[in-house]
């Protein structure tokens, strides 16, 4: 088990990657979206996740929290919603030609901003921080 400090490290380590990755910035890469609502984007573009539930469920956040966020994505230009064809209750997700180039824009951006927080390290030290999180990955989410 592990004791209080080896705990309060962890907590430490995840204050400090939060703050470097900007989590709670009001804006995300210069751009009027919160971070969750570029998470939103984030996660149809990466993981085709194209329902309103799907992204609550994957995201373990409240479904009218994301509803919320897909109507403003909506309302910006960046979504459009339409009836699902298997369940005319449901809607369906899709990107407009501004949603995409958003969510290359935010995932070039964030991919930037990776290499920008491991470009002090080593060539050695960037692969054991790729091999730490492929461990952390492994034994957290069993990826």
């Amino acid at each position: 088990m592990l004791d209080k400090q080896q705990i309060a490290e962890i907590r430490d380590f995840n204050r400090q990657y939060t703050r470097a990755l900007g989590v709670f910035n009001r804006k995300i890469f210069g751009t009027d979206l919160s971070w969750a609502d570029a998470r939103i984007i984030v996660e149809i573009g990466i993981n085709h996740l194209n329902s309103p539930s799907l992204l609550a469920r994957k995201l373990n956040i409240d479904k009218s929290y994301v509803s919320r966020i897909i109507n403003k994505l909506v309302k910006k230009g960046f979504l459009t919603k339409t009836a699902s064809v298997q369940d005319s209750r449901a809607v369906e997700l899709h990107f407009t030609a501004a949603g995409q180039q958003l969510f290359k824009q935010i995932n070039e951006r964030s991919n930037d901003l990776i290499d920008e927080i491991i470009k002090g390290l080593t060539d050695q030290e960037q692969r054991e921080f790729w091999h730490s999180v492929q461990t952390a990955n492994r034994l957290l989410f069993k990826k």
